[in-house]
Order: structure tokens, then C-alpha cells, then sequence
């Protein structure tokens, strides 16, 4: 599921309290929602930033799938056999493409393996802080068949209580950076 101006700069870091990008996917029929983060992402961004259309359009990240913290190894485990290792790359690659700076729209292109699909995020800039929230929709994007693998596999954790087995193919995307 995020950055401005002066100089450009690119690092690797641990997710943080300064920078995170968190995902939310769901199970069960009442979509009970199931968190994670990404330790190793590469940012590149601007350092000591401010919102404009120019430092937004310089945003791209890399994010190593298989550094997934979902909250519990098993979870960790289960996606990364069952859906980043069935979906083309280990590499998630984003960079923006568009902006709209009056409605506070980032769009940028998400490329795993040989698939490029855009995604937009809403953004909302705070004192010290930018947060971008958007969502993918992993049937949408064209993951067919690594979505139907960790349905699979995870069948039996994602029954609920109606004894029905949902795993949603939307993913709510959070990216919290640090000014």
C-alpha cells in the first residue's frame, strides 16, 4: 500500500515508528482484519521534505516481500509461501506517476514480477508526519493464482464461526512517514 524536496536521497531502513508501511488483509466473513509491516524497504525520498507536487513525484520504494512481519512466524510464513513466492517477484517496486495536489491523490506504479499496475493513496500531511492510505485488490492486479493459493492454505484459519472459509482479496495499505 510512502517523501520531498531539497536533495534526493535513497537508503534501506528497518520499519519504524519514523517510517512504516503497514498492510491490513482480512478473513472471515465479518472481515476481521490481520496487520503486518515490512522490515526492509528502500526508500527513496527527499530528506527533511515538504509537500509539493515536484518532491511527491520523486517518491519509489522497493519492498523485500519476504521481510514481512505479520505478527506471528507461522502468518509470516504462510504468505510468503503461499503468495509472494506464487506472484512473479520477490520485490515489490512502487513509484509515483501522478499527483494531485488539490485533492491530496498520489498515484504511483506498483511492478511485481512482469505485472505494472497503478495505485492511488489518499494523503494527509500533519505537523510532523504524511500519511498515505490506499488499497490494492490482489484479484484486481492480476494475482489470480497466488491469491488462490494462500486461500488454500490458510482455509482452515480463515473459517469463522458461520464454518465458512473467506479470505478477501483486498489489501488496505498504510505508509507513514516521518518529516
Amino acid at each position: 500500500m510512502k517523501i520531498i524536496y531539497v536533495l534526493l536521497i535513497s537508503f534501506s531502513l528497518n520499519a519504524t515508528a519514523a517510517s512504516i508501511l503497514k498492510f491490513t488483509g482480512y478473513k472471515f466473513t465479518e472481515k476481521v482484519g490481520v496487520s503486518g509491516v515490512f522490515e526492509s524497504i528502500e526508500w527513496k525520498i527527499p530528506k527533511n521534505f515538504k509537500i509539493t507536487e515536484e518532491m511527491l513525484k520523486k517518491i519509489s520504494l522497493k519492498i523485500d516481500t519476504w521481510s514481512i512481519d505479520a505478527g506471528n512466524s507461522a502468518r509470516n510464513t504462510n504468505i510468503v509461501n503461499s503468495l509472494f513466492k506464487n506472484w512473479g517477484d520477490r520485490y515489490i517496486n512502487a513509484h509515483a506517476v501522478k499527483v494531485d495536489i488539490d485533492k491530496k491523490i498520489l498515484v504511483m506504479n506498483m511492478t511485481v514480477g512482469e505485472k505494472t499496475n497503478e495505485i492511488s493513496f489518499a494523503y494527509n500531511e500533519e505537523k510532523e508526519k504524511v500519511i498515505f492510505k490506499g488499497e490494492i485488490d490482489l484479484l484486481k492486479l492480476g494475482f489470480k493464482n497466488a491469491f488462490s493459493v494462500l486461500s488454500e492454505t490458510c482455509k482452515i484459519l480463515h473459517t469463522g464461526e458461520d464454518k465458512v472459509s473467506k479470505t478477501w482479496s483486498t489489501v488496505d495499505i498504510e505508509v507513514v512517514l516521518d518529516k
